[in-house]
């Protein structure tokens, strides 16, 4: 973790965010869900803001292609409002609305 540290040092003030990875197909589910817990305990740890694309993908997975992997139009568009709406919500001085 001492590189993680010193990447987060070297950018002291800009906002630094985890991102949960999204939903896909079955065969890759339990892998994402051990990597987005992992992901989870470096932003508590450091008191990182975190942005849950897994959650929206789940709500959106009608949005999947047949092979589960790939969002369509509309679901990426889900997937970029949520992006939007956690920035927003954290750093509101950004006004990218």
């Amino acid at each position: 973790m001492s590189d993680f540290t010193y990447e987060l040092e070297e950018f002291t003030g800009t906002p630094l965010f985890i991102v949960l990875t999204t939903h896909i197909n079955e065969t890759r589910k339990n892998r994402v869900i051990i990597r987005n817990k992992a992901a989870l305990e470096v932003a508590e740890r450091y008191g990182l803001p975190v942005i849950d694309l897994y959650s929206v993908a789940l709500e959106n997975a009608h949005f999947l292609d047949e092979g589960g992997i790939h969002f369509s139009a509309e679901g990426y568009k889900q997937l970029a409002k949520k992006n939007v709406e956690r920035i927003t919500e954290t750093v509101p001085e950004l006004n990218i609305l």
